[in-house]
């Protein structure tokens, strides 16, 4: 029982299906929520959870109606199929008991705080693979954005077993503020349907930006200040790539940070329908001409794409986004996709062998053959050039202006990344006509600016590009002049890091960390930082004589965090990698040459009364370093909240983490997480140290003040 419903009898208890109840269109409702008891565990006896919980009935309102669930309670295994098998939404609230689990509950993603989730029944793929929506869902991470990542379970009810299910987060304001490190509201769209905060900034800034001229710097500029292009490029590329049914009308979300830096950014949702579920949408199916381009479909989906393509820079972003992840052992080449499609299905072929299902691998093969499957109908055939492909023609009307893939192919690299050997040199090649010029970066900058214009970074490739530093990036693009106007090619961008010893705890160290960041300033407020906990930052040093791996490590306590996907994978000796609760707060405070020493953000916080931190070994779980701060005496108090950082005192003698002599507090306030001390003026020090009554106030912060 709670504070909103009573049962009357023990059979309220029971979920109401099949009695005509779900034909309520509000069946989805919180009315219609019922007190369970949730438990939780691995089949490796590693610790689970027992919750007191809300569950309700999942379901569409197409689907809803249709629910016919009237077995017997005692029937195990549900029948595969949609009508009787129903999905269930779980929530976590005060009236049952605690409002968040706080639980390693899926692998697949660091974040470890949830407030609800879904068991999805699998629906349009409800027995075999079952894994096409998660698989799909995962493809989306890999393509380096946030998303929402699941588990598989087998289901007991009452103690019968129901079958296998896909538990997932739900896009909900939780979920953005979770993967997101937000403290802050959200907008959340789904499916034209705001299921948290309203369509205000939606109808009034997104739309207005989107219909503005986009071959206007101004105008292109205004609108990558509220929408993630790049985002979107990748969502429309993995939905296209994999020949999305029932989208892109329906099965879209959008959500937005109700902050002055938020920015919309798509989600992928429902995915089951791709790679040709029930027949629908073969390989060769024209998925920019027919669902989004040549559609009259006016949903938010293809109309914004509609407006995007418009405008020549994002026409060329989405080609970089398809040399990026297309080419290369990219997130979506076969290379990449096989693994993680096998890896996916073994997570659920045992519960599947229970039910006697033997996993389907056709859907993915047919897709993936060489010469009939998606990407020969993507690319341009290389034995007739003049046969485009949905890339270099989206309406498949000969007509070129629209390309999302150049005439003028991408620079080849000698060797596409990875570690290298000291005194490495890169050869770049290209296939555009004679007179055209090669043109790289080793900074990470982009060679081409807005409107085609030579970067002033871009050097002009001659010869092998040789590399000093223990990691660089290099990106590059051709110029091709034999063609009016001139075009630029699609970017090559890859990761160079000279080869690296592991890190061990004899040549690392946690040098600084920023537990309790000084309050907020009166600009950072203004501009939509909430929370000074946003600023909080750990530093990973390097002791050692040689460049150290960083890749293989993770933060377990504490903090959690993956050296996996870092962008500070390889650190030299004496250099530093940060990390970050909120990467923009960071920026804003200590400028954009945080950037060069900025490892990633982190999911959780550092508590400001102490902490344990755990830095290991992802592969094997040995500790790096394990160890526990404090905010009581012996422990430096100026780190505690007055504006200092904690400091390891002399971070090349390697001293004992857990000993509070073997730190002290920053003398700048702010800390230095860059390696230099914050240089403030007078101005930035009052900010931090009074009100904004008191900085207006001459007798109590004026120059003639004494302190």
């Amino acid at each position: 029982n709670s504070s909103l419903w009573t049962a009357a009898v023990p059979t309220d208890y029971n979920i109401p299906v099949g009695d005509g109840r779900l034909l309520d269109p509000d069946s989805g409702s919180r009315p219609y929520e019922r007190p369970a008891f949730l438990e939780y565990y691995f089949p490796d006896n590693r610790p689970g959870i027992r919750e007191a919980a809300g569950l309700r009935v999942s379901s569409s309102p197409y689907s809803r109606p249709r629910l016919v669930v009237n077995d017997v309670l005692t029937k195990t295994l549900w029948d595969a199929d949609s009508t009787k098998k129903p999905s269930f939404n779980i929530f976590f609230r005060n009236d049952y008991g605690n409002n968040s689990i706080n639980y390693p509950l899926i692998p697949e993603t660091e974040v470890r705080r949830f407030e609800e989730f879904r068991l999805r029944a699998g629906k349009n793929d409800i027995s075999n693979p079952f894994i096409r929506d998660e698989f799909i869902r995962r493809l989306w991470t890999d393509m380096g954005h946030e998303g929402t990542v699941g588990t598989f379970a087998s289901v007991y009810l009452n103690g019968y077993f129901k079958g296998y299910y896909n538990l997932v987060e739900r896009i909900r304001e939780a979920f953005m503020q979770a993967h997101h490190r937000s403290s802050a509201d959200w907008d959340v769209n789904y499916i034209g349907t705001f299921e948290d905060g309203d369509n205000i900034h939606w109808n009034t800034v997104l739309q207005p930006r989107l219909n503005a001229n986009l071959t206007l710097k101004a105008n292109w500029d205004a609108l990558r200040a509220v929408l993630d292009v790049t985002n979107v490029a990748d969502y429309i590329l993995l939905n296209t790539y994999t020949a999305m049914w029932d989208w892109p009308h329906n099965n879209w979300a959008m959500a937005r940070e109700r902050s002055a830096t938020g920015l919309w950014r798509c989600y992928v949702w429902d995915a089951e329908g791709g790679y040709s579920l029930y027949g629908n949408k073969l390989a060769t199916y024209q998925t920019l001409r027919e669902d989004l381009l040549g559609s009259d479909d006016n949903t938010p989906v293809p109309v914004m794409f509609k407006r995007l393509m418009t405008s020549p820079e994002f026409r060329l972003l989405f080609a970089d986004r398809i040399q990026k992840h297309l080419f290369n052992n990219g997130a979506i080449t076969d290379a990449r996709t096989g693994p993680r499609r096998a890896a996916t299905q073994a997570e659920v072929t045992p519960l599947m062998a229970i039910a006697g299902i033997t996993p389907d691998t056709t859907w993915y093969t047919n897709w993936t053959n060489a010469t009939s499957g998606r990407r020969v109908t993507l690319f341009p055939k290389l034995t007739a050039p003049t046969a485009h492909g949905q890339f270099r023609d989206p309406n498949q009307d000969t007509l070129l202006s629209d390309t999302l893939w150049p005439l003028t192919l991408p620079p080849v690299f000698s060797q596409h990344g990875g570690t290298i050997a000291a005194g490495f040199t890169l050869t770049i090649t290209h296939g555009a006509p004679a007179g055209s010029i090669l043109y790289y970066t080793t900074d990470g900058s982009d060679p081409r600016e807005w409107g085609g214009t030579v970067a002033s970074t871009a050097q002009t490739y001659l010869n092998p590009v040789s590399f000093n530093n223990s990691s660089v990036t290099v990106k590059s693009r051709v110029l091709n002049t034999a063609v009016t106007p001139n075009e630029w090619s699609p970017v090559t961008e890859a990761r160079f890091a000279v080869a690296a010893v592991p890190a061990t705890g004899t040549n690392t160290v946690v040098s600084e960390i920023m537990y309790n960041p000084p309050a907020l300033t009166t600009a950072e407020a203004a501009a939509g930082f909430m929370d000074k906990e946003d600023f909080e930052y750990l530093v990973v040093q390097n002791i050692g004589p040689s460049p150290i791996d960083l890749s293989t490590l993770r933060f377990q306590l504490g903090i959690t965090y993956s050296f996996q996907f870092t962008g500070r994978p390889v650190i030299d000796p004496g250099q530093r990698a940060v990390l970050a609760k909120n990467a923009n707060a960071l920026r804003f405070r200590y400028g954009a040459g945080i950037d060069a020493v900025l490892a990633g953000e982190y999911f959780g916080g550092l508590s400001n009364s102490g902490d344990p931190i755990r830095l290991e070994v992802s592969s094997t779980s040995t500790a790096i370093k394990a160890f526990t701060y404090d905010d009581n005496a012996p422990w430096p108090e100026p780190a505690d909240g007055n504006g200092a950082s904690l400091l390891l005192v002399n971070p090349a003698g390697n001293p004992n983490h857990d000993l509070a002599p073997s730190w002290t507090a920053s003398s700048a306030l702010g800390g230095q997480p860059t390696g230099v001390p914050l240089n403030l003026t007078y101005a930035q020090w009052a900010a931090w140290g009074f009100s904004a009554a008191e900085l207006a106030d001459p007798a109590r912060t004026g120059p003639t003040v004494d302190f």
